[in-house]
């Protein structure tokens, strides 16, 4: 593991050990003794602390692991999942600016409607 590069990580987040090692399932003592080299994570709370820390798995893993090898497909979906990551958030900006949009409308309307039926 590379534990100098997961602690940038978690600092680059503001997260605090307590609360990545909580949401890893690891007490904080063992978190930090992962970011200080001195033990390691199995395969599956790598990928875990790679989803806490949104960041690449090979940026857990490090070069210091040469028995794991994230093979082409791992690296294809995660390219895909990153793409599709800024599709959805650049749909949920549209659709945030559209529901602006028509609550302007909505407004609009409701005043013609209050102007109509005062007459």
């Amino acid at each position: 593991m590379n534990g100098l590069k997961i602690k940038q990580l978690r600092e680059q987040k503001n997260y605090t050990q307590d609360y990545v090692a909580e949401k890893l399932g690891v007490s904080q003592n063992a978190y930090s003794r992962l970011e200080n080299g001195q033990i390691k994570l199995s395969v599956e709370k790598a990928e875990k602390l790679s989803m806490i820390l949104e960041a690449p798995i090979w940026d857990i893993i490090g070069s210091e692991s040469p028995n794991f090898h994230i093979s082409q497909n791992q690296k294809v979906a995660y390219n895909f999942y990153e793409y599709q990551k800024e599709t959805f958030e650049l749909t949920i900006q549209v659709l945030k600016d559209e529901i602006a949009v028509l609550r302007e409308e909505k407004k609009t309307l409701l005043s013609l409607v209050e102007r109509l039926t005062l007459k």
